[in-house]
């Protein structure tokens, strides 16, 4: 990400233009010198006894020749690394440092002009990962010249090679950036924002990939990608839309500017920001289309962004460390160069009340007096993640912010299981929306009407006749229903389904089986039709009882293992609902506190995680005795806020009223391990 926002540079004017050169390191670390890679570390400050055991380690190196399956020869080696050896990587990434040092050398020539930076920023001129170098300069001769004699003395010193063939660089052209690769990998979005033509180009592939081909022809696709595009109980099938996708990363790449102190968001700060706050700025035009994203998408974010305080060191009017927001929102006589920061405001970890009255909202004055600071001095603001419990960012939670949700369904999470197969869940999940090609289907599209293959009076080929309420699909539902004391009276497919899921179950193994055995019913019906209506076997009432007994049993089976199950459905069903589960009790008492020491249990809740939240505590002395109780709200909040405001009430309370010594008892262990 970071060589492309220099990158994004190249056009900038510059004397001699721009260049961007990738280098290509021929056999990298087979060409390693062990007396180079000492000497390195000498200069470097190793202590002789660890360059010794390196040396022994890496020069400890023998071979054979495997020759039509005999060894032949053995010899000890002079230079390189060992393959897979995990003190490798490491050495390797002594010898480049020295690379990376004699090219930051340069800037101290006169003669030598980099490429163009913002002024004020990190000044880079190269960037290495491992063997990957790519190099940043202006192109004048005698910069180009000083970069070919480094190359050459690091070649020289090293013993590395740079495969010329293989290097290549890069000066500005007149096509954008965005629209010269049309087949981005998935995997680039967390660096790359595609534009929405590739994102259309992917999606297109994928769909086809999807429903398949026929011979050179695509099938049909009964359903869009949009509808296929979420979570199964809102009534999709799992997939995600790869513009949400990369929404999320987009999300990540703000929070990672916003929260870490890298070389990347030093660059963009410097590049975009200068001295003004970044929440401030506004999108212009030239600038990179990740910033362009950024921008985009920080009014979604920033609500979910908040600080714990620890020394004072985040912005007191652009950063949300009381929970309500940025002050700046409050104050339109805020500019976006006020960089005040909350230490400012505090004197020896308290809040100096009149400085806040000078500056601060009054209408928020009250609220930062009853703010508790941790104050730790050294230690930096933490960023808290809001969605998540434990305040750590995860894609998974931004993807929830950014996506388009629809209303969930009891009925669409029951047809997925994980021990049933997709191509059989996706089949209800099909036939239910009636997006299965039967015969009355297939008379939309201008074919003219047939009957049924599957009973012995044919009848209308739709989904509720295959499935539900036809002579053969009556019959086996009434074969299986039967055992379990459910009769067969539905008309319509989701009623059949509903019969089946709606059954109170008994233990874990009936609650499988009356999920799975309807889906798996359902998936035989079909395949029996369709052997039917193609001529490749007839319509059989056996058959089909077996494959599914043989299907249930499987599923059971694999699940269960450790049960020996009958073979037969009758036999099966009737040990699947004697089946108890192993049921272990432990006693759980409340301890009283030792003599002269009071006990605090405190709990919180919250109506949603972020919602309302509250909170209640219970002081107890050795005897068991109460002392005192609370139960109050904490406005708006987390679970995880709610949880630490509890004892914080109550510990409160206790010093007010002269009680120092408390033993506090809490339930949430993400609490206990903060503090």
């Amino acid at each position: 990400m970071l060589a492309q926002e220099i990158t994004h540079y190249i056009k900038k004017p510059q004397e001699g233009d721009n260049v961007v050169i990738k280098l290509d390191m021929a056999k990298a670390y087979d060409r390693v010198s062990w007396a180079f890679t000492c000497i390195a570390m000498r200069t470097m400050g190793f202590g002789e006894v660890f360059i010794d055991l390196v040396w022994r380690i890496m020069s400890n190196n023998w071979y054979s020749v495997i020759v039509n399956g005999s060894r032949h020869g053995f010899f000890h080696s002079t230079r390189g690394l060992k393959q897979g050896d995990p003190l490798s990587p490491v050495l390797f990434i002594l010898g480049v440092e020295v690379l990376s040092r004699m090219l930051n050398l340069l800037h101290q020539d006169q003669n030598y002009k980099g490429f163009h930076m913002q002024i004020g920023g990190p000044q880079i001129n190269h960037l290495c990962f491992a063997d990957d170098v790519i190099i940043f300069t202006a192109a004048t001769r005698s910069s180009l010249q000083l970069i070919m004699k480094t190359l050459s003395t690091y070649e020289v010193v090293s013993d590395q090679s740079i495969n010329k063939e293989n290097s290549h660089f890069m000066v500005p052209t007149n096509t954008p950036m965005e629209t010269i690769d049309m087949s981005i990998p998935i995997h680039t979005m967390a660096s790359i924002s595609p534009p929405k033509t590739t994102l259309n180009y992917i999606k297109r592939v994928t769909t086809d990939f999807f429903w398949g081909w026929d011979k050179e022809k695509k099938k049909y696709h009964w359903a869009s990608w949009e509808t296929l595009s979420y979570p199964y109980e809102e009534g999709g099938i799992g997939v995600r839309k790869l513009e949400d996708i990369c929404k999320a990363l987009q999300i990540k790449q703000w929070w990672n500017f916003r929260t870490k102190n890298s070389l990347w968001s030093q660059f963009l700060r410097a590049k975009y920001c200068q001295r003004s706050n970044p929440i401030a700025k506004k999108w212009d035009t030239g600038q990179s289309l990740v910033w362009k994203y950024m921008m985009k998408n920080k009014t979604i974010i920033e609500p979910h962004i908040t600080w714990r305080v620890h020394f004072g060191n985040r912005l007191f009017w652009w950063d949300d460390w009381l929970g309500e927001g940025q002050f700046a929102q409050h104050d339109d006589t805020i500019n976006n160069l006020n960089n005040i920061i909350v230490s400012y405001f505090l004197q020896n970890g308290h809040w100096n009340e009149t400085l806040l009255r000078q500056e601060a909202p009054l209408h928020l004055i009250p609220k930062i007096l009853n703010y508790k600071i941790h104050y730790q001095p050294g230690m930096l603001d933490e960023a808290v993640w809001k969605p998540t419990g434990s305040g750590d960012f995860s894609c998974a939670t931004a993807w929830q912010i950014c996506r388009q949700k629809k209303d969930s369904n009891n009925i669409n999470s029951y047809i997925w299981h994980k021990h049933v197969p997709f191509k059989i869940s996706f089949l209800v999940w099909r036939a239910l929306r009636y997006k299965l090609p039967t015969n009355e289907k297939i008379t939309t599209f201008g074919s003219s009407p047939v009957n049924c293959s599957c009973c012995r009076r044919p009848g209308k080929d739709d989904i509720n006749h295959i499935f539900v309420n036809g002579d053969f699909a009556k019959y086996i539902w009434e074969w299986f229903l039967a055992p379990c004391g459910v009769y067969h009276k539905q008309t319509y497919i989701k009623d059949i389904l509903y019969s089946w899921w709606g059954m109170e179950n008994k233990n874990d193994v009936h609650k499988l089986i009356l999920q799975a055995a309807p889906i798996i019913v359902c998936w035989n019906l079909w395949k029996n039709r369709c052997a039917a209506k193609y001529w490749i076997k007839q319509s059989s009432i056996t058959r089909v009882k077996f494959l599914i007994t043989k299907d249930i049993y499987l599923l059971i089976n694999t699940a269960y293992s450790y049960i020996q199950w009958p073979t037969t459905w009758h036999e099966m069903i009737k040990i699947i609902e004697l089946c108890k589960q192993d049921i272990r009790i432990w006693q759980i008492s409340w301890e009283k506190p030792p003599q002269n020491i009071l006990k605090l249990n405190t709990d919180g809740s919250a109506l949603n995680n972020p919602g309302k939240i509250g909170g209640g505590g219970i002081l107890r002395d050795h005897k068991g005795e109460l002392v005192y109780a609370f139960s109050i709200p904490f406005g708006n909040g987390s679970n995880n806020q709610a949880e630490t405001l509890a004892p914080s009430h109550g510990i409160e309370w206790c010093l007010q009223h002269g009680y120092k010594k408390i033993l506090l008892e809490v339930d949430s262990e993400l609490l206990v391990k903060w503090l």
